[in-house]
């Protein structure tokens, strides 16, 4: 892939690697997938958050790691969008509630 910019008034070319072009497709898979969840949980409500047992500020924070394991569940096990979506979904709650017990054990301050 080439790209072409503008550098103090001249036209640079530059070709991408093929590491650097995996690693730019990458990334911007990334960002597709966060805000596909975005997306996906503009449309809840309070109840909906409240069925999934913690809060919207909780549930946005967690949004990085639901798209990261989406992704990883379609990749790895083949699952489509949906499926994987829910189930990344009920896994990062799932792993955000157990750290929250562990940091009660402990004594240690909650993560919010």
């Amino acid at each position: 892939m080439k790209i072409t910019r503008e550098i103090n008034g001249k036209q640079v070319e530059f070709e991408l690697t093929p590491s650097e072009l995996y690693l730019a497709f990458e990334e911007q898979q990334e960002a597709f997938d966060k805000e596909d969840i975005l997306m996906y949980i503009d449309g809840f409500d309070s109840e909906d958050f409240e069925s999934y047992g913690v809060s919207e500020q909780v549930f946005r924070r967690l949004v990085p790691i639901i798209a990261s394991l989406k992704r990883r569940y379609q990749d790895k096990y083949d699952m489509d969008w949906q499926s994987a979506r829910d189930e990344a979904i009920k896994d990062a709650i799932n792993r955000y509630k157990n750290e929250q017990e562990e940091a009660k054990k402990h004594g240690s301050e909650q993560v919010v």
